[in-house]
């Protein structure tokens, strides 16, 4: 169980916090249980956990209450069936895509969720999050099928497929975000990593490559280079952006 609080004057600007002004509840619980060698499933574990926000003039932002039991085999499959319960409390109208805009106002929804994935240390490796319940007032529907492949140590590949069909009072609209991550370590210290997302509901195309060269800790080298097609609000024009960056820890003491 833990409180924590972050006043309005705070500036989270560095990035550690995502937002300021709040009073925060959490509460976690769970149960590990552990099978004999004759079974073929690893453990069980039972959880539930509880978040909650508020504003300092007394505003319930938002919570989350998180009811899951995960079974986890002895050839790394793992299965997790949940139950969330969520408050969302909009204090101002946002639009959540064009043409389609959120009311001020307090929710209250309920949602069910199932993550399953074969052993993901495998050659080839397969997993699926599916979700079900209700969002801002309406309904959603969500399935992220994914798939893995490795080559030892080395090399890795994942790519998902996103699929999310939303239903507000205010509109329905279908979202795909397909992500294809690569990474391959020449060394366990000298890697380079891509990474390419598609969003067909604006058409937009980002790219990420990263070639990173540690000497300890998060200290060394880093080359990257950013590629955004933007073919709905920017038809014709990407953005690009190429960074050096190096840095060295220095013992003194």
């Amino acid at each position: 169980m833990s409180y924590s609080q972050v006043g309005v004057g705070f500036n989270p600007e560095v990035g550690f916090l995502a937002r300021r002004d709040y009073r925060r509840v959490s509460t976690r619980i769970g149960k590990r249980i552990r099978y004999g060698k004759d079974s073929s499933i690893l453990q069980l574990r039972p959880h539930a956990s509880y978040n909650s926000y508020w504003n300092f003039d007394g505003s319930h932002e938002s919570s989350r209450l998180h009811l899951d039991q995960v079974i986890e085999w002895k050839n790394g499959a793992m299965l997790s069936m949940a139950v969330d319960f969520f408050h969302e409390g909009v204090l101002q109208a946002f639009e959540i895509i064009d043409g389609v805009v959120v009311p001020q106002d307090e929710f209250d929804h309920e949602e069910f969720r199932v993550f399953a994935s074969t052993d993901q240390s495998a050659v080839l490796g397969f997993g699926l999050v599916a979700r079900a319940g209700g969002f801002f007032g309406g309904n959603r529907l969500s399935a992220k099928p994914s798939v893995t492949y490795r080559i030892g140590e080395a090399f890795n590949a994942n790519l998902s497929v996103d699929h999310n069909d939303v239903d507000l009072p205010g509109g329905d609209f279908k979202v795909n975000l397909t992500q294809l991550k690569l990474s391959y370590f020449f060394t366990p210290k000298i890697s380079l990593q891509g990474f390419v997302q598609h969003n067909d509901r604006h058409e937009l195309l980002s790219t990420n490559l990263r070639f990173s060269w540690l000497r300890s800790a998060n200290s060394g080298l880093y080359v990257v280079y950013n590629e955004t097609d933007d073919n709905f609000n920017f038809p014709g024009r990407p953005r690009r952006e190429f960074m050096i960056k190096y840095s060295h820890i220095f013992d003194i003491m």
